[in-house]
């Protein structure tokens, strides 16, 4: 899918040509079950949930930006299977185990019980569910019982700062034999990540640079420009 084909306003997008790589390593078209975690624009959770319509696309991210601009592709793009989790993770009260409906967004940082007919609201954010409770209950809901060996694929587009607890909690989360792929630009972060993946136990940890460059019009001439290049790790649970 095309960059030029998602609303991004001024939330960082993750490019076209690295999604690609990245859904591909992830085996998406096989997977049941997929979490995007700083998810930004959302291109990787809507671009996952285009290819394959089965998929249960779960969207983490704690900026108030990412969760309009999700909503706005995801309504663009008329998908129905994507929910959106507004926190920061690693979190420790994430509940996947129920069937979620599009405009059901829940913020794990509160508690939110939404009547099946109404609306309810809580500070700036309002949330909606035809079918379900949207409450977290934090007695319950706990990562290490709910959702152990839960995902099939994990991208991580963005950490926050929670570089090794991410990772750790990705390997928690994710099936025996499930994929993760994570991107970076700056090198430190790259190689604090690489280590990481296999201090906590990860398998097949492979790395990819990739150096995009673009054909673009300068003058009465064209060249190509280059672009950022991007660390690609990805890995085997």
């Amino acid at each position: 899918m095309k960059n030029s084909e998602f609303i991004t306003v001024d939330v960082p997008i993750t490019k076209e040509e690295v999604r690609a790589i990245a859904l591909s390593k992830l085996d998406i078209l096989r997977a049941e079950k997929f979490l995007d975690i700083g998810s930004g624009t959302g291109s990787v959770s809507v671009e996952a949930a285009v290819m394959n319509e089965n998929l249960k696309v779960y969207s983490i991210d704690d900026d108030p930006r990412a969760e309009k601009l999700l909503k706005k592709n995801i309504e663009k793009f008329k998908l129905n299977n994507i929910c959106f989790f507004k926190g920061k993770a690693p979190l420790d009260n994430f509940d996947t185990t129920k069937e979620v409906e599009i405009n059901e967004n829940v913020d794990i940082n509160k508690q939110v019980k939404v009547d099946t007919n109404k609306q309810a609201k809580t500070d700036d954010y309002a949330y909606t569910s035809k079918e379900v409770d949207a409450n977290i209950d934090k007695s319950t809901n706990k990562i290490d019982n709910d959702q152990k060996d839960s995902f099939d694929a994990v991208f991580i587009g963005g950490t926050g700062g929670n570089l090794k607890e991410i990772i750790s909690w990705t390997r928690t989360i994710l099936k025996p034999g499930g994929r993760v792929v994570a991107n970076f630009i700056i090198n430190d972060t790259f190689n604090q990540a690489y280590n990481f993946f296999k201090e906590v136990g990860f398998s097949e940890v492979e790395v990819l640079q990739l150096s995009v460059n673009v054909l673009s019009t300068l003058g009465k001439g064209e060249y190509f420009k280059p672009q950022n290049p991007i660390f690609i790790i990805s890995a085997r649970k």
